[in-house]
């Protein structure tokens, strides 16, 4: 089973939010989360431009990263039904969502930050 990394903005209520609704769902334990700011989180943003790192949440898979509305396809992509959504194009929402959620974090209830990230990736160290 291939695992997939989240990398999502944990200073955002709504992306909070939302991070606890896939993991909620994903019942097989395909997902991983990862905040911003975590060691493996910017390892892996370091790939990108950097008015790219923090603009959406993003997905690594098998060591690629993926953005935005790619990201969200590779999330659901491993949930129960996802496949699913996926073929429905629920995913192209992604941009839709991400600019509003500011307004949709408001009207969501408050979640922690959720850090299944335990890794420490080379060069890294205490």
């Amino acid at each position: 089973m291939g695992h997939t990394l989240l990398l999502y903005d944990g200073e955002c209520h709504f992306c909070r939010w939302g991070i606890h609704v896939l993991a909620r769902l994903d019942r097989r334990g395909a997902l991983g989360f990862c905040p911003f700011g975590h060691p493996v989180a910017e390892q892996h943003l370091s790939q990108l431009a950097s008015d790219e790192r923090y603009s959406s949440f993003h997905a690594v898979v098998g060591g690629r990263l993926f953005s935005a509305a790619d990201a969200a396809r590779r999330a659901l992509e491993v949930l129960p039904l996802g496949r699913l959504a996926v073929l429905l194009g629920v995913h192209r929402l992604y941009p839709l969502i991400a600019a509003n959620r500011a307004v949709l974090g408001r009207l969501v209830p408050s979640r922690g930050l959720l850090d299944t990230c335990t890794d420490v990736p080379e060069g890294v160290g205490a």
